[in-house]
C-alpha cells in the first residue's frame, strides 16, 4: 500500500514536472518569436536605408541639402545659446547640455554616479524643464527620494537613519516632482526588463516620440513649484 501511495505522487509530480516544462518551451517559444521578429524588422530598416544610400550622389551641391545643412546650424547654435545650466555656471560652454549631445559619466559602484543624476535633474527641473530618467540599477522611489534630499539638504546614505518625518516629507513631495520628473526603472509599468532590454528601451523612446515634445506636455504657468 506504501509503495502504491509513493508511486502515485511520483506520477503526479512527474506529470507537473512535464507541464511546468510544456509552459515553459512555450515562453521560450514566444520569447525566441518576439526576438526573431524585431531582428527581422530591424533587417528591413537597414536594407530600405542601404538602397536610400544607393541613390545618393557625392559630387552634387544640392539646394535642399545646402538649405539643411544652414537649418541645422541654425537650430544647433540656437539650442545651445538657449541651454540649461549643467550643474553649476562653471561648467556652461563646457558641458554641451542641450539637444544632439550625448554626456557619458562614468565610474565604479559607489562614486555617485546616482548623486550625480539627482543633481543635474533638481537644476534641470530648476530652470523650468521636464526631466526623464532611465534607470537599471536604482529603483524608482530612490531616485525621486534623492533629489529630495538635496532640496532639503538631507543625506541619503544611511537610510536606518531616516526619520518618520522625512519619509512624510518623501511622501508629500514626490507627487510633486514626478509633474516635472519622470522615472523608469527596469519594472515600470509592472513590467520587467523595461530599461536592461533592446525591446523595453525601444518601447520607452517610441512612446516619448509619439506623446510629443517631452517639454512641452505642461503649459509655463501650470509648471509646480519645486521648494
Amino acid at each position: 500500500m506504501v509503495d502504491s501511495v509513493k508511486s502515485l505522487e511520483f506520477l503526479q509530480q512527474f506529470d507537473n514536472d512535464l507541464q511546468e516544462m510544456a509552459e515553459l518551451k512555450k515562453k521560450e517559444s514566444v520569447i525566441k518569436k518576439a526576438r526573431v521578429e524585431f531582428q527581422y524588422e530591424q533587417i528591413e530598416e537597414t536594407n530600405k536605408e542601404l538602397e536610400t544610400q544607393k541613390n545618393v550622389v557625392i559630387n552634387q551641391i544640392r539646394d535642399e541639402y545646402v538649405k539643411k545643412l544652414q537649418n541645422d546650424n541654425n537650430n544647433y547654435f540656437s539650442q545651445a545659446r538657449s541651454s540649461p545650466t549643467f550643474l553649476d555656471d562653471q561648467f556652461r560652454g563646457v558641458v554641451p547640455f542641450f539637444t544632439n549631445n550625448v554626456i557619458l559619466i562614468g565610474a565604479p559602484t559607489g562614486m555617485g554616479k546616482s548623486t550625480i543624476t539627482a543633481n543635474i535633474a533638481l537644476q534641470t527641473i530648476k530652470q523650468g524643464k521636464k526631466i526623464l530618467v532611465i534607470t537599471n540599477e536604482e529603483i524608482t522611489k530612490d531616485v525621486y527620494n534623492r533629489v529630495i534630499c538635496l532640496i532639503k539638504g538631507w543625506s541619503y546614505h544611511d537610510h536606518t537613519s531616516i526619520t518618520d518625518e522625512q519619509i512624510a516629507t518623501f511622501n508629500e513631495l514626490t507627487p510633486i516632482l514626478m509633474q516635472k520628473m519622470t522615472v523608469i526603472d527596469d519594472q515600470y509599468g509592472s513590467g520587467i526588463g523595461m530599461t536592461t532590454t533592446i525591446e523595453g528601451m525601444t518601447t520607452i523612446f517610441e512612446k516619448i516620440v509619439e506623446e510629443g515634445d517631452f517639454n512641452n506636455q505642461r503649459k509655463k504657468d501650470e509648471r509646480p513649484h519645486v521648494p
